[in-house]
């Protein structure tokens, strides 16, 4: 069995008991779910489940998009999802380019097309499980009338100077599906600040959707079970070559069934949200809760091992907190120096040999490189930093079920092609 850039934290076992719990309380764990998740954030403002995180962007740029402003700020490393959130909202999305140091933003360019463009919201993403400080942005934000939501997706349990990454801005997003801090196979978080609630009548028309639509507790247990599965069965495949014809096709059957051309055709199709926050989901969800931090205190555990064995090591730069940054690692990210960028294939191989799921992941390209955004989104300038990271950015698992030896045989698989 190999290993996943990020591996979730529940069984079966812990499926069964949230069956029972969904069939016992029903409709009241979901508002249970969203009282726990927001008390973790501190507790302000208001928390809706949503079936996904794309919904919830969307919900919340639904609330604040007005005539008058029409654009929105993200950044041109970032999820090509939220690009195309922005978009079917009818609101143009203008790329910011990342900073000098890995993780970071272009401040600057930031607060400076905010005074003088008609700018409804900057989505600043916290990734890989690291907060930006984004105080001084809130505030110029919001003396221009601009709201900042807060891409929480990759962070759950990272703060700034004391406040949760999720209650620094306006909105927050997060998400349950795969490879997140908590991962159910789908479903999502919707935050909003006393300052910016969300209208009732949509807060109202996303539950009555959620609960018309959602599966059955049934549904969603088999449903839930059989993507347990698919994730086993892919840790199994790695490192292992295809034995048989069966195993062969079954493969390219999966790269195909996954490929780009494929997500966009069913991102087309697909005009509604997957229902996927179910009473069964908000039962893992409470559960989840309770036992993450001791997940969290593993990865950034595990983090830190990492970078010291790799420090020295000349292969390049890791994303690193700063002060009064407590971050909430979800995966190391390593940024290859230019030089050795060639080299960056044979690493995924090896590392693949070795039995770990690595390589340029997250994301291989940014959001005007993505074929199915590049005609649709506008750029505030060159993009060098943001390219740089798409092309020079290896992902390394950190998760929890690593152990030392683990982590000391992927540090040595990265020193020996990269070093």
């Amino acid at each position: 069995m190999g290993f996943d850039s990020i591996e979730e934290f529940w069984t079966r076992e812990d499926l069964v008991r949230a069956s029972a719990a969904a069939y016992a309380s029903g409709e009241d764990l979901i508002r249970r779910f969203e009282s726990a998740f927001l008390a973790r954030l501190g507790g302000g403002g208001s928390a809706l489940f949503v079936p996904s995180g794309r919904a919830g962007l969307r919900l919340a740029l639904a609330t604040i998009k007005t005539r008058a402003r029409d654009r929105v700020l993200v950044p041109a490393f970032c999820c090509d999802v939220v690009g195309e959130a922005i978009l079917r909202e009818g609101l143009r999305p203008l790329l910011l380019d990342s900073g000098a140091t890995v993780g970071s933003l272009d401040w600057n360019a930031c607060a400076r097309t905010i005074r003088t463009e008609k700018v409804a919201a900057v989505v600043v993403p916290h990734l890989f499980g690291l907060p930006l400080d984004i105080k001084e942005l809130t505030q110029e934000a919001r003396r221009h009338g601009t709201f900042v939501i807060e891409d929480c997706a990759h962070c759950l349990g990272g703060a700034v100077d004391g406040t949760a990454a999720g209650a620094l801005g306006d909105f927050s997003i997060f998400s349950f599906n795969v490879e997140k801090p908590i991962s159910m196979g789908g479903g999502g978080m919707l935050v909003s600040s006393p300052r910016a609630p969300i209208a009732p009548g949509d807060a109202s028309r996303i539950r009555s959707y959620r609960e018309a639509r959602a599966p059955s507790p049934d549904v969603e247990r088999t449903e839930l079970a059989a993507w347990l599965t698919q994730q086993e069965r892919r840790r199994r495949h790695v490192g292992q070559p295809a034995r048989t014809t069966a195993e062969r096709a079954g493969r390219l059957l999966s790269k195909l069934t996954h490929s780009r051309v494929a997500l966009a055709v069913t991102d087309v199709l697909a005009r509604e949200p997957e229902p996927r926050a179910g009473v069964l989901r908000a039962a893992l969800g409470l559960a989840l809760l309770e036992r993450y931090p001791v997940v969290q205190s593993r990865r950034s555990r595990n983090h830190d091992y990492l970078a010291a064995r790799l420090l020295d090591a000349g292969v390049g730069t890791l994303m690193s907190a700063g002060r009064g940054i407590v971050p909430a690692w979800l995966k190391a990210k390593l940024l290859v120096p230019e030089a050795k960028g060639d080299r960056i294939r044979a690493l995924t191989r090896r590392l693949w040999r070795r039995g770990f799921i690595a390589g340029r992941i997250t994301w291989p390209r940014t959001m005007d490189q993505e074929w199915r955004l590049a005609l649709r989104v506008a750029r505030l300038g060159p993009l060098p930093n943001a390219h740089r990271l798409a092309r020079l950015g290896v992902d390394l698992p950190i998760h929890q079920n690593l152990r030392d030896g683990d982590l000391d045989a992927l540090a040595a698989c990265v020193i020996e092609s990269l070093g």
